[in-house]
């Protein structure tokens, strides 16, 4: 008796096709229904998942697979941060016999948290990230280099506070820009004390020269600082690409820039979503593996991202994304150099660490040494 249509179940997050998502929603939908055109096999559902908290979409697999895993979606849009302690859990199948070899070799560097164990189990499809933006007007040629910042007349708009225990990207860049790692050779957080101090001594140097301020600390996520600078765009800011990412923007004479670095641009990290198969069932992680390769295609790639106000993931989707911009350009090349996005163990560890050695330096009740000191002291301390 033959049998009918696989039915293919996908996971996504609340935060990506909220009800206010409403184009990003319809683009989607429109690629499923094309896929579905050309597969009469296959059809698709989606199911909408929370993107953290109890009941998350990570959490429900992980309950899920070892007593229920009919249960298991077949396709999942997964954080990239997540992505390690899942495939390290057996969660995840592996994709590279499944998924055509030139979507995984024209994947950014920073999509390699996707192979584990030389295999990849996770494909990146979107990204954002934080990076410079300034007043063109103004400013003829922002600072690369903390060296180079201390002679510049315009302020820079870091977000260095902390919302609800979480640290912003910009930190953490600067942090993992002077040397730094998330984690010790055990695979537990740890801070390392001469990173840290060289990052909190260019902060010391910066504020000493007028180019930040304590008012930093007010501001909590690169959204703040971009609402400050759309307020009053007289300064440098960081912002999120997701932000940025509009053709008012582009049509204006704001222009991007690299996070400046110790004696380089640091390397924004990219943080994002990535396409992964669950099931565990042969005939459904082979039509899974084809609807994965169907969103990844360029132009497919490229129109969501576009939809959702985000970056592709791969390369030759960005000849379909904003193709005539210059912005397109400047955010190839910084995800050419971007790093993967620390696990989120970590960053609720070092995260609070880091902002308050920031806090004790710039208000001058540590200096930087003993503010790295005691960061690191309080990271050993932390529960395992």
């Amino acid at each position: 008796m033959p049998r009918g249509p696989i039915t293919l179940t996908m996971w996504l997050m609340d935060s990506l096709v909220s009800p206010t998502n409403a184009q990003t929603n319809a683009v989607l939908s429109q690629q499923l229904a094309a896929f579905v055109a050309t597969r009469t096999d296959i059809r698709v559902q989606t199911q909408t998942k929370l993107a953290r908290g109890t009941g998350s979409l990570l959490e429900l697999i992980q309950t899920a697979a070892p007593v229920a895993p009919s249960f298991l979606p077949d396709v999942a849009l997964l954080d990239l941060a997540d992505v390690p302690a899942a495939a390290q859990a057996g969660l995840l199948q592996p994709v590279n016999d499944l998924v055509p070899a030139d979507v995984l070799t024209d994947l950014f560097p920073f999509a390699e948290i996707g192979r584990v164990d030389n295999r990849w189990v996770a494909v990146a499809y979107a990204t954002d990230m934080e990076h410079l933006a300034y007043n063109s007007v103004r400013i003829s040629s922002p600072p690369i280099t903390w060296a180079q910042a201390l002679s510049d007349t315009q302020p820079l708009l870091l977000p260095a506070g902390v919302s609800s225990g979480m640290v912003s990207d910009a930190l953490l860049a600067q942090y993992a820009a002077a040397g730094g790692g998330w984690l010790d050779a055990s695979g537990q957080p740890a801070l390392s004390t001469a990173a840290l101090t060289l990052m909190l001594r260019q902060l010391q140097d910066a504020e000493q020269a007028g180019w930040i301020s304590t008012s930093v600390l007010n501001f909590s996520s690169a959204d703040d600082t971009w609402t400050a600078y759309l307020g009053s765009p007289t300064q440098m800011v960081v912002v999120r690409a997701s932000r940025f990412i509009s053709p008012r923007v582009f049509a204006s004479v704001t222009l991007p820039a690299p996070l400046p670095g110790p004696s380089e641009p640091a390397r924004s990290i990219a943080r994002g979503w990535a396409l992964v198969v669950p099931t565990r069932d042969p005939a459904r992680m082979s039509a899974a593996a084809s609807l994965v390769a169907w969103l990844v295609s360029p132009e497919n790639e490229a129109a969501w991202a576009r939809a959702a106000n985000l970056l592709p993931a791969r390369r030759a989707a960005f000849d379909y994304w904003y193709p005539s911009e210059p912005y397109t350009t400047f955010a190839r090349q910084e995800l050419e150099r971007a790093i993967p996005p620390p696990p989120p163990q970590a960053v609720r560890v070092i995260g609070p660490a880091i902002q308050k050695a920031v806090a004790d330096v710039l208000r001058g009740q540590l200096p930087p040494a003993d503010a790295a000191t005691a960061a690191a002291a309080t990271v050993g301390r932390a529960p395992r």
